[in-house]
């Protein structure tokens, strides 16, 4: 910690008690006081995780259900790699769906590491310092369990179908990965409004499945953009003020007159929603002239705003002089290179559920690891052993500031 920077936020600044502790702002800046219990929000944070066990498991029996119902089913409705394809028992292309292990191991692996680490540190009380209860990194690691479980299931019978069963655990996690940033330093927002909120992002990835961003382009990108519209404007609100807004004209005037009323500790926060909004604004302008998968733009535009949104986390913590270990830095050059690599895996198409099964097999390819595994394997082994490290990378990055009591920058 800057002690400078912590001694002279002392003199000249107003506190506030909050349930998370005392926050002060001053000249210099905004800090939070975490030296109380955070009992208050404890069972709070719990339903994050509670929540997503639950999700999961009546996710999971439906989706193993319709699946080898379409197995069994003579319309031949699955679309596999042909040329790599090795069948178990009653498993078809078994090689897919194991291939996806590594989520499971890796996400139940999480869970212990938080686990074990939490008791270490704190004796099972939730420390001081910024905000690493251990409630939404079990989230995280549930994430990582149901994507790997429901990943396999989709690859049992690919098809456009059962395609959000492969993409519905990568939304939720993009989400709490930046909830999860968030709350180091700020409240926690309600699960019920961010679970709500993942479910709607899920309804959107499925209405192409019907034709709508085909048949009906220009009024489906116009709602896109509507929708885009209102989640950046409120989202930026919630970032920006940590405090929720009405769809009305004094909550307009009231904005405007905070936006202009700006300080100067207040500049990064809004840098960082212009990147993001600016973002958006730019993926959308891309779709509507390339008319890309929506479901692979809009997973993408997830996690390119949540990306922004940790390298501002990581610049401002560099810039209030809170010490980044090297093996930090290490392990994000590795997790870096790992996840380009993985992303250049995915790119080979080795089939395509959105055409004939005659065009999709032109796209098929031989096997290229061990002869059992090919490229669509190599890219599930290696996103989930990058997501894994960046999960670590995130509960370990505020380590040195964690059982600190004193004031802690808010960013």
């Amino acid at each position: 910690m800057n002690e400078n920077l912590i001694s002279n936020s002392v003199s000249d600044s107003k506190r506030a008690d909050g349930p998370y502790g005392s926050i002060r702002t001053s000249m210099y800046g905004s800090y939070i006081d975490i030296s109380q219990p955070k009992n208050f929000m404890k069972i709070f944070s719990e339903y994050y995780w509670k929540f997503l066990l639950i999700i999961g498991y009546f996710y999971i029996l439906p989706a193993l259900q319709f699946v080898f119902l379409q197995v069994q089913s003579n319309d031949n409705l699955c679309y596999y790699n042909n040329k790599c394809k090795h069948d178990l028992l009653f498993i078809p292309a078994f090689n897919n769906v194991i291939s996806n292990l590594l989520y499971v191991i890796y996400g139940l692996l999480f869970i212990v590491i938080v686990k074990l680490n939490h008791k270490k540190d704190t004796d099972g009380i939730c420390p001081t310092g910024v905000n690493t209860c251990q409630d939404l990194y079990y989230s995280l690691g549930l994430v990582l369990f149901f994507e790997g479980l429901c990943s396999g299931v989709f690859h049992i019978c690919p098809s456009v179908l059962n395609f959000q069963f492969d993409t519905t655990f990568m939304f939720t996690g993009v989400l709490l990965m930046a909830v999860t940033i968030y709350h180091k330093r700020n409240i926690l927002p309600d699960p019920m409004k961010i679970y709500s909120f993942i479910a709607f992002l899920i309804f959107l990835n499925i209405l192409p499945i019907y034709g709508l961003s085909n048949s009906f382009q220009i009024w489906f990108w116009s709602a896109i953009f509507l929708i885009l519209s209102y989640f950046m404007v409120f989202g930026s609100i919630y970032i920006y003020y940590d405090q929720e807004y009405d769809f009305d004209m004094y909550s307009f005037k009231l904005m405007i007159k905070n936006i202009r009323a700006m300080k100067k500790k207040d500049i990064p926060k809004f840098v960082l929603l212009m990147c993001i909004n600016g973002c958006s604004i730019g993926a959308y302008i891309y779709a509507t002239i390339t008319k890309p998968n929506f479901t692979d733009w809009l997973l993408g535009l997830s996690i390119i705003n949540m990306s922004i949104y940790f390298c501002y986390y990581l610049i401002q913590k560099v810039k209030n002089k809170e010490k980044v270990k090297i093996v930090i830095w290490v392990w994000l050059v590795l997790d870096l290179i790992i996840f380009v690599l993985s992303l250049i895996f995915f790119q080979i198409t080795i089939s395509d559920k959105f055409r004939t099964h005659q065009q999709s097999d032109k796209f098929n390819h031989p096997c290229v690891l061990f002869n059992y595994f090919d490229y669509h394997d190599i890219w599930h082994i290696l996103s989930a052993t990058a997501l894994f490290i960046f999960m670590n990378i995130v509960y370990f990055l505020d380590d040195d500031v964690d059982k600190i009591q004193v004031d802690i920058s808010v960013f």
